[in-house]
């Protein structure tokens, strides 16, 4: 038997709270399907006052929390719905006849209707179908204008949101399925198609409601068969599976011609790869019970934790017990497999394939989908961070470099993929080419250069990690451990992303790429004069494939430069050190969500300069944000910062010395934390 009850609280003359209980009685345990399937039931009464209600709000009362109401609302609205599209635009109008808010955004915006239907539609408009889905909706292009609709719109230039056509409303609702096929998480979606057309700007800067309701619409859609996600999870899984299924060939392989030292330290790459994934799902989920934890570590021992990363950074997965966003997790995971499997496992497939007489093409197979898997990884990472609406906002001079149409996207993801590539397998020739020579030749160049990075990190007094709350030892490995990752996976990949002042750094970055090309050319020059090599390549062949690969990837570089926006250039050979980012943006901004992130979501040492000015900047504006509750001044926001920036009474209201603080001083402090 399962009684429930309702509880109903006056908060205003305009707003009720609806507390709703339910308690079962059967005698056992109750399978978690099951509630997920029982619980809506029970949940219909309170489900259709809270719409209801919500139809009733004025457009001026909306807050984000009601655009992601009404974001729920409009998609609910349309799974219910079997049918034709003539159903979806009938039961499109009614809801918006019914909803105060939106009735009264028609008379500043006449085609809402029009552009939310073509939204909700999440169709594909292709040539031949253009005219006969316009129709559909009502809309009559006339003869000779059935023109592709492609990947960008344009509409009628100088439009407003009160002249915008219909037709043109059309374009740009039906625009978005385009949107989110070729975005890899909901915001950036969004955010690329309020990019793209700039007559809806007011609509997001006036109306509050109106971004989270998108955002709400378009992760809702994403979670419900996107294309786009389909094929961005599937690569993922399929590069990965396929890099593991060739590794674990080429390993039997090894076996089998008596190579048991390269099995055994292909083996101990990939051993490597999963142990470092594992600290980070620990770090991760500490706040997890231990059964969410091994579900996680699950993932990692069978492979399957690049696409289920990829998955949740599409969908836009949200867990207020993760320490960081999916899109770091995802970011950081693919770092370490890069730098600990990917890169070296490349490198050794290499130089077995060089020394091997029979040079077989299981070998080649394997060395080519090893590349593809970390040109793949390393683009992905890069257009993630560079796309995401909050990186953009949190660091605007630095992340955006790419335009804002589905096309200029598209192909600059498509050139950094092969830009990696090349990089890649320059660069891992080049050190095969000397380890052929001599080991220990290969081992004192690579410890000198890498010796070099750090001696230069420390000399510019940007050594410290930017990782916020990491103090004593922990600070100086955790720092260690970051900058050879970098530098071992810029050397490898010319990964851009890691041209960040918080990592290498734009100045550093160009060297190493230079750097990354002029090896294999030194290593040729070297394997060719060389006197102990047996079995050499063809050498004639060997150099013209070098050649070849520095000049393809010279193209790419160009064609790069041009597709990306040209006030971020700069960023590839820009000297800035961390710590000069966070203090340039400190003070080059207005906007305290900006000048708070640079202070407090990185090391704290890098705003040392500046203390004083913090201090007294927070302490004229604490109580104001009290007040105000931005979406930013939350708990877990305020957990990073030290106690010495929050003004004394406030300090004391948060408990003092006693408050909660996210920090860790050791790797013992960070496992035991779960116990």
């Amino acid at each position: 038997m399962i009684r429930n009850m309702y509880l109903l609280t006056k908060l205003s003359d305009n707003m009720t709270r609806v507390n709703f209980y339910a308690e079962g009685e059967i005698g056992g345990y109750l399978p978690r399907w099951v509630v997920n399937r029982e619980l809506p039931k029970f949940m219909s009464a309170p489900t259709r006052w809270q719409e209801h209600f919500q139809h009733l709000r004025a457009l001026r009362d909306l807050t984000p929390e009601d655009g992601v109401a009404i974001g729920t609302m409009l998609t609910t609205l349309v799974e219910n719905i079997t049918g034709n599209n003539r159903n979806v635009a009938n039961k499109l109008s009614t809801f918006i006849e019914k909803n105060v808010a939106l009735k009264e955004l028609k008379e500043t915006f006449p085609h809402v209707r029009t552009m939310m239907l073509g939204i909700l539609r999440n169709k594909i408009v292709h040539v031949r179908k253009r005219k006969r889905a316009a129709a559909k909706v009502g809309i009559d292009l006339g003869p000779g204008r059935e023109t592709t609709l492609q990947a960008t719109v344009t509409v009628t230039a100088g439009s407003t949101l009160r002249t915008l056509s219909e037709k043109d409303a059309a374009k740009i609702g039906n625009s978005f399925a385009m949107f989110l096929l070729t975005s890899t998480e909901p915001k950036l979606a969004v955010d690329a198609w309020r990019l793209e057309n700039s007559a809806l700007q007011p609509l997001f800067d006036e109306h509050q409601f109106f971004e989270p309701m998108m955002q709400k619409i378009a992760k809702r859609l994403l979670a419900s068969g996107n294309l786009g996600l389909k094929m961005r999870v599937f690569w993922g899984a399929f590069l990965s599976v396929g890099d593991l299924v060739s590794d674990t060939t080429v390993i039997v392989s090894y076996f089998e011609e008596g190579r048991t030292g390269q099995a055994y330290a292909l083996i101990s790459m990939v051993l490597t790869s999963l142990f470092f994934q594992a600290l980070l799902v620990l770090a991760q989920n500490i706040k997890k019970s231990r059964s969410e934890i091994l579900r996680e570590l699950f993932f990692v021992v069978t492979f399957l934790k690049p696409a289920v990363d990829a998955y949740r950074v599409a969908t836009g997965h949200e867990d207020d017990q993760l320490s960081v966003s999916p899109l770091k997790e995802l970011s950081a995971s693919k770092a370490m497999e890069l730098a600990a499997e990917s890169i070296p496992g490349n490198v050794l497939q290499i130089y077995v394939f060089i020394t091997n007489p029979t040079r077989s093409t299981l070998h080649l197979v394997s060395i080519i989908i090893s590349t593809m898997t970390t040109a793949f990884a390393s683009a992905v990472m890069s257009f993630d961070f560079d796309a995401s609406p909050d990186q953009r906002k949190k660091i605007p001079d630095f992340y955006g470099f790419m335009g804002d149409s589905n096309f200029e996207r598209a192909a600059t993801f498509l050139v950094m993929i092969l830009l990696v590539g090349l990089h890649n397998l320059s660069k891992s020739i080049g050190v095969a080419l000397l380890l052929v020579v001599s080991g220990q030749t290969t081992m004192i160049v690579l410890g000198g250069e890498m010796m070099a990075f750090l001696l230069a990190k420390l000399l510019r007094r940007d050594f410290t990690s930017f990782m916020p709350g990491v103090e004593g030892g922990l600070k100086i490995t955790s720092s260690f451990f970051m900058h050879v990752t970098s530098k071992i996976i810029i050397d490898f990949t010319g990964l851009i992303h890691m041209r960040g002042p918080k990592l290498v750094g734009g100045a550093i970055f160009l060297v190493l790429t230079i750097e990354a090309q002029v090896l294999p050319f030194v290593a040729f020059e070297i394997y060719k004069n060389s006197d102990d090599v047996e079995n050499k390549l063809d050498l004639e062949e060997l150099e013209t494939a070098l050649r070849a690969l520095l000049g393809a990837w010279a193209i790419n570089v160009v064609l790069f430069f041009m597709l990306i926006k040209r006030k971020y250039r700069k960023t590839f050979w820009d000297p800035q050190t961390a710590w000069q980012m966070v203090i340039a943006t400190y003070k080059s901004t207005d906007d305290p969500f900006q000048k708070m992130t640079a202070i407090f979501t990185n090391h704290i040492s890098m705003s040392q300069r500046i203390k004083p000015d913090v201090i007294k900047y927070m302490a004229e504006n604490w109580a104001e944000w009290e007040r105000t509750k931005p979406s930013w001044f939350t708990p877990g926001f305020i957990s990073k910062i030290p106690d010495e920036f929050i003004p004394q009474a406030n300090l004391e209201e948060l408990g003092g010395a006693r408050r909660r603080r996210s920090s860790v001083n050791s790797l013992r402090e960070l496992l035991l934390n779960n116990e």
